[in-house]
């Protein structure tokens, strides 16, 4: 009961990038500067990066078509996150999770568990497939 509130009252989603961005391959690692340190309220947060850019989607499609063609596009991809805090940093990786709506498409990049008490002051992106026009977004729960 305690996690629902915690959820309810400090539960958020923040973009991370003001404008979209291109993300390289390769030795490239992308760190991405943060207003804030990220704090999780659950063991689920997770960066997403929206694709929608990326991905050719019809307007006819489903919901369920938007996720399988963002599937079919990342699968065997090489997508981690680093969050860095003083103590500890925690890779998050994309293992096929996707969160699809009407008009976007997002990747989600998961850890385990993401320790709450942990301040983390960086984030560095990494990838084997070009991202371009991307947005990155934290979401600091999970239901």
């Amino acid at each position: 009961m305690i996690e629902f509130f915690t959820i309810l009252f400090f539960g958020k989603t923040i973009l991370l990038t003001p404008s979209e961005i291109d993300i390289d391959v390769g030795n490239v690692v992308y760190e991405l500067p943060l207003d804030e340190p990220l704090v999780a309220v659950s063991g689920g947060a997770s960066i997403q990066i929206d694709v929608t850019n990326m991905l050719k989607l019809d307007e006819s499609m489903t919901v369920r078509q938007f996720r399988e063609v963002a599937t079919i596009r990342f699968r065997g991809s090489a997508i981690l996150a680093n969050l860095i805090a003083e103590s500890a940093t925690i890779r998050l990786d994309f293992d096929g999770a996707t969160s699809v709506d009407e008009n976007s498409v997002r990747i989600i990049l998961e850890a385990d568990d993401i320790p709450l008490d942990l301040e983390f002051n960086r984030l560095t992106l990494e990838t084997s497939v070009p991202l371009r026009q991307v947005s990155v977004f934290w979401k600091n729960y999970s239901k």
